[in-house]
């Protein structure tokens, strides 16, 4: 999962599973992104709660899926910052 965009009120991920099943509008679903490392307060990771705006695969099988953020807030991170996927989860 890539985090593709990003703003106060909604995300936009980039997902390999090439199946929309599931995500259809108005499910609402869970996202953590890992935040860069700051030395002044170390990890932290974003705890977004929203509902899916929308959902479309492309031939390739590549899925974007837009979220519409309904709740946001920062907590510590639960994993390493050096994963290489910022988006740690999406629980629907």
């Amino acid at each position: 999962m890539v985090t593709e965009n990003i703003s106060r009120s909604g995300i936009l991920l980039r997902l390999d599973i090439g199946s929309a099943e599931g995500l259809e509008p108005g499910r609402l679903v869970t996202v953590e992104i890992q935040l860069p490392v700051h030395h002044a307060f170390g990890g932290k990771c974003m705890h977004c709660q929203g509902s899916v705006a929308r959902a479309s695969s492309s031939a390739a099988g590549i899925l974007h899926v837009a979220v519409r953020v309904l709740r946001m807030e920062f907590r510590a991170s639960r994993i390493e910052a050096r994963m290489q996927s910022p988006v740690t989860q999406v629980v629907m």
